[in-house]
């Protein structure tokens, strides 16, 4: 056994062994007096012990030396465990917390609060509670909570005012010409009578900060040719953090027109003196505020080269009817507020091309090929273009009007319910979208106001008031931008409580969704449903802006009727 250690020893350290051996046989030379010979030793039991032992010390040595580099080795190579505490505020904590559960804070604090016997009286002006707002009815008085300082009107003393009435595109023209035929000047300006007509119907400065905000911010946002695009819009957002909210591209005439409608209803008239066709007073262009013109101006030539021969706006495709019917929208407005001849031209093509396009139910579908398909949806749009077109002198068939009115009387059942469709996966859908779409078709193709229809079609937009958190379950409450706006225009047009009602659920919502956040600043998100998918942070802007432009874009039909 030990034969074989030594001999195993000899191959690993044998030449250490021999080093440290000879090294440890010098030590007594060096020791030795300089001079003085040492007597060498005879060879003998005694010398063989002095030999082991000197051998033994050199592989001690040896074996002393590998075991320290072997150990430098491991502290150079394996990684130290982390110690336990890194800092001192750890175990202060800990400390803390076993001193003091979150249970015994909470017992601590409660006593603190003061009984709810002790709490002040509400105001008798304070508003009704969310849970008892839907209580509205059409019969009864507005209640005096209601009535009271959340209904009015927001100060209204930065905005200019001015002694003449306001002049919406329902009203302004004093008498339409029998057979269509056009006006020898335009409405003029939106501004004149703006301030008085926020003080009437429920507006304000807050309203009128949010509709310049979102202007804005659809100024910076528009593309070179003039238009929006749904999807890529914030490549305009250079330097800063882009805005989010993409759309799809196939709407990008549509998103335009709407972008377009936003400008007109505050009020921005394209250049008339950039076109053929008679110029407005000078007394109304020079007393006109407008710094977004040649925005407008741009906005109107991107939708006239996207009008083909037929006289349709957009390019064809499964969406096409929706692109038309803003576009048409659009021109009927500008050319109403310009009496421009190339503005008319393009309205009486968009005119004809809707009337080829009518299904023979009297409504439209998305395509205009002859499917036997009638969508309420689309067919709202339509009705608001052609009533336009209709407020702008523009001849529109009777017989395509008369059409309508029939789908309408179908679409919209005696209890005020819309049908969104006839046929299809969706046909027979009833939504409160639908309601308030029915209900502002049928008033404007001239539905009695007292009709039952439409007092328990209003009866329904008032249980359902905007609610942002709702748009979340479009596929159960319906509600989004669109049917905020058409519920808006329906219910203003018909005024009284109804109206007071809305708009104070109005005022207590859509403002507030406006983003204050750095390039965002100005836009409306868009619904995190397939409506926002589709039209993106441009169509929920314009969408918005339209909606906060009702008090002075058009006058109430009530108004108009009892006079």
């Amino acid at each position: 056994m030990i034969s074989r250690l030594k001999r195993n020893l000899r191959l690993l350290f044998g030449r250490e062994l021999h080093l440290f051996g000879r090294a440890v046989a010098l030590l007594p030379r060096l020791a030795r007096r300089p001079g003085k010979r040492q007597r060498k030793e005879p060879l003998g039991p005694r010398t063989s012990r002095r030999r082991l032992s000197r051998r033994a010390l050199g592989a001690s040595v040896s074996l002393l030396l590998h075991a320290g580099v072997g150990f430098a080795l491991y502290l150079l190579w394996v990684p130290r465990p982390e110690p336990a505490v890194t800092s001192r505020a750890e175990p202060i904590t800990i400390r803390l917390v076993r001193q003091f559960p979150i249970q015994r804070v909470k017992e601590r604090k409660e006593p603190e609060t003061p009984p709810p016997k002790e709490e002040v009286p509400r105001p008798a002006a304070e508003p009704v509670p969310d849970t008892e707002a839907p209580a509205l009815a059409i019969e009864e008085d507005v209640p005096e909570a209601l009535a009271g300082a959340p209904l009015e009107a927001p100060p209204v003393e930065r905005l200019p005012r001015f002694e003449a009435p306001p002049l919406g595109l329902g009203t302004a023209p004093p008498q339409l010409p029998a057979r269509g035929g056009a006006r020898r000047q335009g409405l003029g300006s939106r501004l004149e009578g703006k301030s008085e007509a926020l003080a009437r119907y429920g507006g304000g400065a807050e309203t009128e900060g949010a509709v310049e905000r979102g202007l804005r911010w659809l100024a910076a946002h528009q593309d070179r040719d003039g238009g929006w695009s749904a999807a890529d819009f914030s490549r305009h957002c250079r330097h800063v953090v882009a805005c989010r909210g993409e759309g799809l591209p196939e709407f990008d005439v549509g998103v335009s027109a709407l972008a377009l409608l936003a400008f007109l209803g505050a009020g921005h008239r394209p250049d008339p003196g950039a076109h053929a066709g008679p110029s407005l007073p000078t007394t109304t262009q020079g007393s006109e505020h407008n710094p977004y013109r040649r925005n407008v101006q741009k906005a109107v030539e991107y939708l006239l080269s996207h009008q083909d021969g037929s006289g349709g706006f957009g390019v064809m495709g499964d969406n096409y009817l929706y692109n038309h019917a803003l576009a048409a929208f659009a021109m009927s407005e500008a050319y109403a507020l310009t009496a421009a001849r190339r503005f008319r031209e393009s309205v009486e093509a968009a005119t004809a091309f809707s009337r080829m396009a009518q299904q023979n139910g009297g409504g439209w579908d998305y395509t205009s090929r002859e499917t036997g398909r009638n969508d309420l949806s689309i067919t709202g749009w339509q009705v608001m273009s052609l009533r336009s077109a209709v407020q702008a002198g523009v001849f529109v068939p009777p017989e395509l009007l008369d059409r309508t009115r029939d789908f309408l009387d179908r679409a919209v059942t005696r209890d005020g319910t819309g049908l969104y469709a006839n046929l299809g996966t969706e046909a027979g859908r009833k939504g409160i979208n639908m309601v308030a779409v029915g209900l502002l078709a049928r008033l404007y193709l001239g539905a009695p106001l007292r009709d039952s229809r439409v007092r328990k079609a209003a009866q329904r937009l008032l249980d359902r008031p905007p609610d942002w958190a709702a748009t979340s379950h479009w596929e159960r409450t319906f509600q989004s931008y669109y049917y905020w706006y058409t519920a808006t225009l329906a219910l203003f047009h018909l005024g009284g409580k109804e109206w007071t009602a809305w708009n104070f659920f109005l005022l207590r919502t859509l403002p507030t969704l406006q983003s204050r956040k750095a390039h965002e600043e100005g836009s409306w998100p868009p619904e995190p449903s397939w409506i926002g998918l589709s039209g993106g942070r441009v169509y929920a802007t314009a969408t918005a802006v339209l909606t906060l432009e009702t008090y002075y874009r058009y006058e109430p039909l009530s108004k108009k009727r009892r006079s």
